[in-house]
Formats: C-alpha cells, sequence, structure tokens
C-alpha cells in the first residue's frame, strides 16, 4: 500500500470526529453513564492516533513515530475544541482535552507496540 493511501483511515476518521463534534444539535446518548462524554474523546482520539501511527509505516514502531502520531492527534483535539466554542449547544472544555491527550497516547503507544 502506498504510504499516501496509509492516511486515508485516519483522515476519514478525523472527519466523523469533526462531523459528531461540531453537530449543533447532538442527541443525547442513549445510555445514561457517568463521564460517557469524556470516555468518547478517550475513545475517539486513541483511534486517531492509532491510526495516524500506523499510517507512518514501519517507523511506526520508533519512539518519534509516537510523539508525531501524538502530536498530530492531539493538535486535532486542540483545533477541535476551538470549533466548538462559538457554537451554542457546544462547549469547549479543558478536561475533554485531558482525556484527548490521554487518549491519543494510548492509542498511539497501543499501535507502536504491535507493530514490534
Amino acid at each position: 500500500m502506498s504510504r499516501a493511501l496509509r492516511w486515508i483511515p485516519a483522515l476519514a476518521w478525523a472527519a466523523w470526529i469533526l462531523k459528531s463534534t461540531l453537530d449543533p444539535d447532538p442527541e443525547p446518548p442513549p445510555i445514561d453513564v457517568a463521564h460517557l462524554d469524556k470516555i468518547a474523546h478517550l475513545v475517539a482520539w486513541a483511534i486517531l492516533a492509532g491510526l495516524c501511527r500506523w499510517a507512518l509505516g514501519p517507523a511506526a514502531s520508533s519512539q518519534r513515530a509516537l510523539w508525531v502520531s501524538w502530536g498530530l492527534a492531539f493538535g486535532y483535539g486542540l483545533a477541535v475544541e476551538a470549533l466548538q466554542a462559538p457554537i451554542a449547544t457546544r462547549s469547549a472544555e479543558a478536561l475533554d482535552l485531558v482525556a484527548d491527550a490521554v487518549g491519543a497516547l494510548l492509542g498511539a503507544w497501543i499501535v507502536g507496540r504491535r507493530w514490534r
């Protein structure tokens, strides 16, 4: 698979995150779980960082790839939170960023471990 094509899953996932987080009229979740929003952020950004690390190809096993994929995912999280701020039914939250950062690190680390 070519290097450029490896980025398609990460870009598609990033687009889904953007669509989901910028929806001005979100439907309430079907279940009532404490901190479900933070869990969703952690999982979504873990997947995004994991896909970014996978897209890096054989270099994905390096420490540099861990931090590059984490930085890409967390930077995206920062951007998404900033874009949510002006939407009346959404809010930019520091704890969402913490969940994004932890999830991104976890996802990048797991994919790197699996690559070895």
